[in-house]
């Protein structure tokens, strides 16, 4: 994948320039096939982004979800090929600026299995589709992977708690069926403001915010916002 990395010192200026002593949004989302991320003004709400000239290529990869921890130290995306029908999640630090880890398909499922106190097979074209993501707290993610294979019907999704900080699995994972999809825990950073994307816009409590594109993917899965100070 390729990675256009703006430099810390500049998001870092850019941060200062827009957030002052208050505190800014940062904004997570995917225009045609690229991740970008902004920062917005310190109005409440928040009235303009400036987009800080990260970009993520997701190149033949389809983006199923994007996620920034609550303090805003990690990004994790959950992607899927369709062509060779395997699934991986990537985790960037703060801001997307570089790559930290990628768990591809075989991760994925060896991590379940290893973390499963029960004999557990899968069959061995078994795709691992990471579909959406959420936070217990700063580091620990966490995700929910629907496993996907063309000679059997798996009835159940899995959710799977990850330590981005030791990159290993917490717990047990809970294997429950999609209509009866665990929630994810609520974080004040994340829920400050209502964003939403419609018509290729996104809007902050119904009012538009200017200075980002006017493409972007409505998909609620795929853009994200958190508080940054």
């Amino acid at each position: 994948m390729r990675t256009q990395i703006l430099s810390l010192g500049l998001i870092v200026s850019i941060a200062s320039i827009l957030a002052g002593c208050d505190t800014s949004i940062a904004l997570y989302y995917k225009v045609n096939d690229k991740v970008n991320t902004a920062l917005t003004d310190d109005n409440s709400p928040p009235q303009r982004a400036v987009p800080t000239n990260v970009v993520i290529d997701l190149g033949n990869w389809r983006l199923e979800a994007l996620s920034a921890s609550p303090n805003n130290d990690f990004l994790t995306l959950g992607m899927f090929h369709n062509n060779v029908k395997e699934g991986k999640l990537e985790i960037y630090n703060r801001f997307g600026q570089s790559l930290n880890r990628i768990f591809d398909n075989d991760d994925l499922e060896s991590m379940i299995l290893s973390s499963t106190p029960v004999t557990l097979t899968y069959p061995d074209d078994v795709a691992m589709n990471p579909y959406e993501l959420g936070y217990q707290n700063d580091s620990i993610l966490i995700v929910h992977i629907q496993p996907i294979s063309s000679i059997d019907t798996i009835t159940k999704d899995v959710e799977m708690k990850i330590d981005l900080k030791t990159q290993q699995v917490v717990g047990t994972p809970i294997f429950f069926i999609r209509t009866q999809r665990p929630s994810f825990p609520v974080h004040p950073s994340k829920t400050q403001y209502n964003f939403t994307v419609m018509n290729g816009e996104m809007f902050v409590d119904g009012n538009k915010i200017l200075g980002l594109p006017n493409n972007i993917d409505s998909n609620s899965s795929t853009h994200d916002e958190v508080a940054v100070n």
